[in-house]
């Protein structure tokens, strides 16, 4: 039992003695965890410092390298560096406390145990160790992933072993070795081990950034002697002895107590010390720092973090951190750049963020958020952004290429717009531009540019001036033009940098030579133009000519270039040619012809067909005018001859042809019931043809009269609702006849237009003739009207045969038609659209049409409104408000056919023949003619139509057309026209007679054989 029990109690002081050295040895590994943690911190500061901005000097990062405050932070880091890429291999930018390094930061980068720690600290996004080399050791931090577009390079901070590990590896109760398990180099190597074997020992491996340390500790004499346990021989003695032996214990045991205590004690006061320093290197951190929870919610942050956000330090507690940073997508990320915070105030912030997690004592998860503000440089980013985005464009839209070159290495940069001139990619010249620029320039060219650029470098010039051909990528020439300058000079003055544009002028070089080829082609043409040419200044004096104008003129050279042009016309000649180039001028446009008569020198006027245009020339800094002067004498004497005999022609024609048509008329009215049909039906025929040669012959004269300018407009506001109505009467008889319906109806909506009546009926009526014409057999014609800005735009729309597309440029054309089978199918001169046009052209209006083959035509024209209520018109010309069917019935007179005019103030009375016979319907309609408006209707549904759509004071109505008492007829008239006047009609036997009573006549009327007498009935009930 004495030996169980000492065996007991020697175990229980050997668990004893390895728990107090575990606690010893894990207070040292915490001190060296947390030291190292702070090393890391300090790059990934760094590391957000150098991201801030694209063009960190050196000043810069002096000043932030002594920001940190690493001597007396962070003693152990002696020296912080950034490396770079460079053609030679790894080089050191930027170094900031090189203390007692020996030169190590440059020995160490070109070892590859550092390229090894680099290249894993790029692929990884950490930061990562070196093995120990002369008593350091290397932390790398890659300043960008390796799959990142930007350029690589890493942080570097010299660690100094002696530093990181003091106070860790120089322990009274133990001795630590460390070895890097990759390398088998030590890290640390104890002193002073005992010579006996230790009482504890512990070994472990510990992963630090990267690499494998192993950590070995050894019990010293001191912990042996601190910590001896007596235990098991005292509970031995106890068995011989047991109060001796108890009160021994007793004493052992409280002496143990006491160590152990002073030891906790002491290691307290180091971690409180350890604590406090953290906590002023979170207080004095210079950016922002946030402590959350597992929740994302803040638990704690620095003075930086609440004054970014606009809170006080002990508001910041309970803040969800997505209430300050709405835009973070998630925290799992360790990084994140550009991310959108928001302060207290609303304001916007943008902030860069890196993410430490980590778990405290009781293992509960913590992260830590370091903020750094980056508002002002991304705003200024942004606006720098957008103002070369403006910049790039206007130099791409302006073709100019920007060029800096750096005049020490030769190299240079270059826009994309440069690039776009050289016809070449930017990637396709990724070393220097300057070298491709050279390679590509033309060898003869090639001094020019030097030359240039020599004299402005060495202060000869201000300016290099250069212009050069430049090989394109498909093998052409293309010439550009240089302006540079230096923007950079050392205080020696020697040239540093060459800032200069580049832009293309091939088009310049082919338009000055193909104006000076243009201009040698002018001497020629002009030398030796068939037509009188001249060239004369401002003042009117020639300065050049050719021989035909001194053919034309009489004059000699000389004596011509001492005159001016004005000296070969009459002053009122002159005087309508400048006023005419005054007004083309002011409107921009080029170009003036004419005909005038040309004085000669023998005093014989001749007629020539003057062309007068002008340009600016800048070497006389004024413009010079060209005339050319074709003697068109001849020609006049031909059209004066021509329009005598037209004119003679036309009259002559006209005198036989209205006798001709007055003795048919006579005829066909006073003897058509005694003349066979044939005979009435040559008669008829005869007639249309005299009526056919007579418009021919009135169009003739017409269109002389247009041609010659003697027509008269005599213009008027008039309503346009009027114009259409007046010409639809005018052509219903004949849309009847050709069994077309006219689809008209006033429009609510009326318009003025400023415009001579008479005219614009003739050029209605001329389109709606043709619409009639042209539309197949039971079609319909379209009119209307409606406003166009300043004009009144009409519309005659059909659905004939069309326009082929072949024919729509002759349209216009006098004596056009648009198949030559037309004329004798259909009538018509070819002359009433080509007078149409000129009509309309003098009135200020203008005509067109559109057509599909087979589908109809619509043609439409427009002309002026007239002024609002334009002052001094006529009463009886402005129309009152409302619609037209409102207009109060008017009593019209029916006077003789062969009488004199209507008195003043009568009007023509308006009849509506219904008749089946299209033959007795012309006749009545031809008898009238001149005394009243007559519109046929050879069915009743046409008659019904026509009632609706006009009004009218008689209606003559065939008897046996009227199936009922009352008919439709009567009972439409009844309702929309009760004032007119109904006289049925029976043809019995060749007697003409009308038969009654009707309820809407005054009673029977007796009608004789003769229309005269006929015609006198319709006066007595009207």
């Amino acid at each position: 039992m004495t030996i169980a029990t000492y065996m007991m109690s020697s175990e229980a002081a050997r668990d004893r003695l390895v728990t107090s050295f575990d606690q010893s040895t894990d207070r040292g590994l915490a001190t060296l965890e947390s030291r190292l943690a702070q090393h890391e911190r300090a790059l990934f500061v760094t590391r957000m410092f150098l991201d801030s901005s694209d063009d960190v000097t050196d000043a810069d990062w002096s000043s932030f390298a002594g920001s940190l405050e690493l001597a007396g932070q962070l003693p152990s880091i002696t020296a912080l560096a950034y490396v770079e890429e460079s053609g030679d291999g790894l080089s050191i930018t930027r170094l900031a406390m090189e203390s007692g390094s020996d030169g190590f930061a440059e020995a160490l980068i070109g070892s590859p145990e550092f390229r090894q720690a680099a290249e894993a600290s790029a692929e990884e996004n950490a930061v990562r160790l070196t093995p120990p080399i002369d008593g350091a050791i290397a932390m790398v931090l890659a300043r960008a992933p390796a799959d990142s577009a930007t350029d690589p390079g890493w942080i570097m901070a010299r660690v100094d072993l002696d530093a990181l590990f003091a106070s860790i590896g120089e322990h009274p109760y133990y001795a630590l070795n460390i070895v890097d398990r990759a390398s088998g180099r030590p890290l640390i190597e104890a002193d002073g081990l005992p010579v006996s074997e230790p009482l504890v020992t512990r070994s472990m491996t510990v992963p630090v950034s990267g690499r494998d340390w192993r950590m070995h500790w050894v019990s010293t004499d001191a912990f042996e002697a601190d910590h001896r346990d007596n235990s098991a021989w005292i509970v031995l003695a106890a068995c011989l002895c047991v109060c001796g032996l108890i009160g021994t214990l007793l004493v052992v045991v409280a002496r143990h107590e006491m160590a152990i205590r002073k030891t906790v004690e002491l290691r307290t006061r180091e971690l409180t010390a350890r604590e406090d320093l953290n906590r002023s290197i979170i207080d004095n951190e210079i950016s922002a720092m946030l402590i959350i929870d597992d929740d994302e919610v803040v638990i704690g942050g620095n003075d930086a973090a609440a004054q970014l956000f606009g809170f006080e330090r002990d508001e910041l507690d309970g803040i969800p951190l997505r209430r300050l940073i709405p835009s973070l997508a998630s925290t799992e990320r360790l990084s994140a750049s550009m991310v959108e915070g928001r302060s207290r105030s609303g304001d916007t912030l943008f902030l860069d963020l890196q993410i430490n997690y980590w778990r405290t004592s009781g293992d509960v998860p913590r992260a830590t958020v370091l903020i750094r503000d980056v508002s002002e440089q991304t705003r200024t980013s942004r606006k720098l952004t957008e103002n070369e985005l403006r910049s790039n464009r206007a130099l791409h839209e302006g073709e100019i290429g920007v060029f800096d070159i750096n005049l020490t290495t030769g190299r240079s940069i270059a826009s994309d717009s440069w690039f776009a001139l050289m016809d070449v990619h930017p990637d396709e010249v990724k070393v220097n531009p300057q070298a491709f620029f050279h390679a590509r320039i033309h060898p003869e060219d090639r001094h020019i540019v030097e030359t240039a650029d020599k004299d402005c470098i060495e202060s000869r010039t201000e300016r290099s001036i250069s212009e050069y051909r430049i090989r394109a990528s498909d093998g052409s020439w293309r010439w550009m033009r240089s302006v540079a300058s230096v923007v950079e000079r050392d205080a020696n003055g020697k040239a540093l940098r060459l800032l200069g544009v580049q832009s293309d002028i091939t088009s310049l070089r082919e338009a000055q030579s193909a104006l000076r080829q243009s201009e040698e082609r002018f001497r020629i043409f002009l030398s030796h133009a068939p037509v009188g040419m001249a060239v004369f200044n401002r003042d009117g004096y020639f300065v050049g000519l050719n021989e035909a104008m001194v053919k034309l003129t009489g004059y000699s050279e000389t004596e011509l270039l001492s005159m001016r042009f004005r000296d070969l016309m009459e002053d009122c000649e002159v005087a309508s040619i400048l006023d005419a180039i005054a007004k083309q001028q002011l409107s921009r446009t080029q170009g003036y012809q004419g005909e005038h008569r040309i004085l000669g020198k023998s005093g014989e006027a001749r007629w020539g067909l003057v062309n007068i245009s002008w340009t600016f020339d800048v070497d006389r800094t004024s413009d010079v005018y060209i005339v050319q002067i074709q003697d068109i004498s001849e020609r006049h004497e031909i059209e004066r001859l021509k329009s005598q005999f037209v004119a003679t022609v036309s009259h002559e024609l006209r005198t036989p042809l209205t006798s001709v048509k007055g003795a048919l008329d006579l005829i066909t009215g006073s003897m058509s019931d005694k003349l066979p049909k044939s005979s009435l039906r040559l008669l008829d025929i005869a007639t249309i043809n005299t009526n056919r040669l007579i418009n021919l012959v009135n169009d003739i004269l017409d269109l002389e009269k247009i041609s010659a300018g003697r027509i008269d407009f005599h213009f008027e506001p008039e309503s346009a609702n009027l114009l259409v109505e007046s010409a639809v009467s005018q052509t219903r008889t004949f849309a009847i006849q050709h069994d077309v319906h006219l689809n008209w109806r006033a429009q609510p909506d009326d318009y003025e237009v400023l415009a001579d009546a008479g005219r614009l009926n003739q050029v209605l009526v001329n389109l709606i003739s043709n619409a009639c014409k042209f539309s197949k057999p039971g079609g319909k014609v379209e009119l209307s009207f409606a406003p166009s800005g300043d004009m009144i735009k009409f519309i005659v729309r059909d659905e004939g045969v069309g326009i082929p597309a072949a024919k729509s440029h002759l349209i216009f054309r006098p004596f056009q038609q648009i198949d030559g089978s037309d004329t004798r199918e259909r009538g018509g001169s070819g002359l009433g659209l080509n007078i149409c046009r000129e009509l309309l052209e003098r009135m200020g209006g203008s005509i067109d049409f559109a057509s599909k083959e087979g589908q109809g035509t619509t043609f439409w024209f427009c002309v002026p409104k007239a002024p609002p209520q334009a002052a001094g018109l006529p009463e009886s010309l402005q129309i009152s408000e409302g619609s037209l069917e409102e207009l109060a019935p008017v009593r019209l007179s029916l006077s003789e056919p062969n009488s004199d005019e209507p008195a003043e103030g009568s009007q023509r009375m308006r009849i509506l023949h219904v008749d089946a016979d299209d033959r007795f319907t012309r006749m009545v309609s031809q008898w009238f003619d001149g005394g009243a408006d007559v519109t046929a209707a050879h069915s009743l549904d046409v008659a019904l139509e026509e009632i609706r759509n006009a009004s009218f004071d008689v209606v003559l109505i065939d008897h046996n057309m009227v199936e009922s008492t009352p008919s439709p007829i009567v009972e439409e008239l009844g309702s929309r026209q009760p004032a007119a006047k109904i006289v049925p009609l029976n043809c019995q036997g060749g007697d003409l007679f009308c038969t009654g009573p009707s309820p809407y006549t005054d009673g029977t009327e007796d009608i004789s054989r003769s229309l005269d007498r006929m015609r006198t009935q319709l006066r007595s009930v009207s």
